[in-house]
C-alpha cells in the first residue's frame, strides 16, 4: 500500500491484490479490544472509578458506529478500482481517521494479547503456532497504520 495521489478530497492509494486481502482480514477481527480497563489492561492496585461504566458506554457507540463506517467503506463499489497493477483504493480524510483508530484497536488489542511484548526492554512473547496470528495482526495493523499517518503528513505538507 503506498500513497498514489490526492485526487479532490480523496487519497488515493495503489493496493496490490495482497494488500486488500490482508486489510479486509484485518479489519475482521475489530473490535480487539473491547474494554479500556479491564484485569489484563489494569496495573496492579489500580482501582476502577464509578464512571467506567460510561466510558464503556460510550466506547461501546463508537465501535458500533466505527464497524457501520468500514462496513460502509468496504462494501462500496466504486471504493476500489481494479487496473493492471492491482487496486486504487480512494478514501477521504474522516475515512481514514476512522481506519487509523480501528487499527490502532486492532494492534493494541493484539498487542494485549500477547502479553505486552517489549523487545526493548527483553520482555518479548515466544511466537508459537497459536498466538503467530496475534503478532501478525499486530504488526500488519502497525504497517497500514504507518502508510495512513505518511499520507496525511503528505497533505499537510502541500496545503
Amino acid at each position: 500500500m503506498r500513497l498514489l495521489k490526492f485526487e479532490g478530497e480523496n487519497f488515493v492509494f495503489r493496493f496490490e491484490k495482497i494488500d486488500k486481502q490482508i486489510l479486509f482480514c484485518l479489519l475482521r477481527r475489530y473490535p480487539a479490544c473491547s474494554a479500556p480497563l479491564t484485569p489484563e489492561t489494569m496495573k496492579e492496585g489500580e482501582v476502577i472509578g464509578p464512571d467506567l461504566h460510561l466510558l464503556e458506554a460510550s466506547l461501546e457507540e463508537q465501535r458500533v458506529g466505527h464497524r457501520k463506517q468500514v462496513e460502509a467503506i468496504l462494501s462500496d463499489e466504486g471504493r476500489f478500482q481494479e487496473d493492471e497493477l492491482g487496486y486504487r483504493f480512494y478514501l477521504t480524510e474522516p475515512q481514514i481517521d476512522c481506519l487509523l483508530q480501528i487499527l490502532n484497536n486492532i494492534s493494541v488489542g493484539s498487542w494485549l494479547q500477547l502479553g505486552r511484548p517489549n523487545p526493548q526492554m527483553g520482555k518479548g512473547s515466544q511466537i508459537t503456532e497459536k498466538n503467530i496470528e496475534l503478532a501478525w495482526a499486530m504488526d500488519s495493523a502497525r504497517l497500514f497504520q504507518s502508510e495512513l499517518l505518511k499520507a496525511l503528513r503528505q497533505k499537510q505538507e502541500f496545503q
